[in-house]
């Protein structure tokens, strides 16, 4: 039996309800169901995918090790953390499981909050829209890029119906209103026509087309529809106001009055720290459109899904059991250590529908000789605003531990998330000693990351792991020779 198989453990209280009860409106029409292969996912909103990362190595490059964000990777995948049907709008499921943290080597208790719905996707309908597309046509968005955006704004349009507004918006150091609001009752033939004529030209001033974006959807905001800005860019500011915090107080601003930010970033160049950060705010996600098969995907088939938030403000505190610490927090943007206390908050502005069931985990150790099986890990306190009604949702569940003999068939899931946990922080770390002039280390360390993933079905997960140890060994023909990365 393998190390995992030796020394998981399993959460009891596996599952809590906490959405509205079977069968209740979002907002949207849909069918409630038990999980199953047609129930609706939940995942964080933040990074949705390590797109960009995927795209340079196979490009030849060295990624940076931010560009393997964590919650990304996660998202990606379709994680079942078992346990009783969730019933309801919104489920929250946990376990836990002892394994080898990858960056310290030392075992640690992983515990995974996992989330479901009941919604069924086959008859789920999102909200009406009130929409502004604001799309970057700098320069620096020439050829394939701005080839790309033109290709998903016809996708994304063709998913628009008569019950729904939308505006375009072009920027480069001055700001074009190509389509100013317009319901979509006519159809939307002459929007699909103007975009036709997007091209590329001079610098970047992202403000100021974002700005612009959320006057046009605010002057038509109304309660029948929800109000969302999407953005396309490569995230290259150079005009205007370039700095992070400009970006965050604008979208923030806009945030507090229910206006929703998707941010698409294109590009193999992309400020994807600009991009994550500003889509960490309420109603936020972002996507990195790596080719035209993620495009389709996006578009084509979770458009009605990324636009659907279920809940907002969702906070865990966790108070850990004498013995115990919460040394961090995946899947999330960030986490706060309690003042003294031990304990720890987590909070995620947005949850959203989602094929795939996303999970946040949380990585405790063991104090001194205390034990990290068999015992209780502390005390959960849940909170969130539900979507539909805006009425604050409270829980709360004692993490107590149990050890089955079988537990990599009894919750897959557990196994599944440590695994992704471990990988990106292997390959965040892989990336930064290659940087650093230390191939050989950062082999070393993709081989811990392949081990890891011999034991699962994450074989994209294999392949990027294979293709960065070609893109080092390419880069460094002498693995034990430290020279400056150019």
């Amino acid at each position: 039996m393998n190390r995992w198989g030796r020394s998981t453990l399993w959460l009891a209280a596996a599952v809590v309800g906490l959405g509205t009860a079977c069968g209740a409106g979002m907002g949207g029409a849909f069918t409630a169901m038990p999980a199953g292969p047609q129930a609706a996912g939940v995942t964080t909103g933040g990074a949705q995918d390590i797109g960009l990362a995927r795209a340079q190595v196979a490009a030849g490059q060295i990624p940076a090790p931010e560009a393997f964000v964590v919650e990304g990777l996660l998202s990606e995948h379709d994680i079942d953390v078992q346990g009783e049907p969730c019933r309801e709008v919104f489920c929250l499921r946990t376990a836990t499981g002892v394994a080898p943290a990858i960056d310290t080597g030392r075992d640690a208790a992983f515990v995974v909050l996992g989330f479901s719905s009941a919604i069924d996707l086959a008859s789920f309908h999102r909200r009406s829209q009130n929409m502004a597309v604001v799309v970057d046509r700098s320069g620096s968005m020439d050829g394939e890029k701005i080839a790309a955006v033109r290709d998903a704004l016809h996708r994304l349009v063709r998913q628009l119906g008569p019950r729904d507004r939308l505006a375009i918006v072009l920027f480069d150091d001055r700001v074009d209103v190509l389509v100013a609001s317009t319901d979509l009752s006519q159809g939307a033939a002459h929007v699909e026509q103007m975009i036709d004529r997007i091209v590329a030209r001079g610098s970047t001033d992202i403000e100021s087309g974002l700005a612009e974006g959320y006057r046009q959807v605010l002057g038509h905001s109304s309660q029948s529809r929800d109000d969302r800005v999407i953005l396309f860019t490569d995230a290259l500011p150079n005009t205007g106001r370039t700095d992070e915090g400009s970006f965050l107080a604008l979208a923030g601003s806009q945030a507090s009055r229910g206006v929703g930010l998707s941010v698409f970033g294109v590009g193999l160049d992309l400020g994807q720290d600009l991009a994550v950060s500003i889509t960490r705010i309420p109603g936020a996600n972002y996507f990195f459109l790596e080719n035209a098969q993620k495009v389709s995907t996006v578009f084509d088939e979770d458009f009605d899904l990324l636009v659907s938030p279920v809940a907002w403000d969702f906070d865990v505190v966790v108070r850990p059991a004498d013995g115990y610490r919460i040394a961090a927090a995946y899947g999330v943007p960030d986490w706060v250590e309690g003042e003294g206390d031990g304990s720890a908050r987590i909070h995620v502005p947005t949850l959203f529908l989602s094929r795939n069931r996303g999970v946040i985990v949380l990585r405790m150790e063991a104090e001194g000789d205390q034990q990290l099986s068999g015992q209780a890990v502390g005390m959960a306190q849940l909170s969130y605003r539900e979507q539909r009604d805006g009425q604050q949702r409270r829980s709360s569940l004692e993490v107590t531990a149990i050890a089955p003999e079988q537990v990599v068939t009894e919750q897959p899931g557990v196994f599944a998330a440590v695994a992704l946990v471990n990988t990106a922080l292997g390959l965040r770390e892989a990336s930064r000693l290659a940087r650093q002039a230390m191939p050989a280390e950062s082999l070393a360390m993709l081989d811990r990351v392949n081990a890891l993933l011999v034991q699962t079905d994450f074989g994209g997960e294999r392949q990027l792991v294979h293709d960065l140890r070609q893109v080092i060994e390419a880069r460094y023909p002498q693995p034990g020779a430290h020279v400056q990365l150019r």
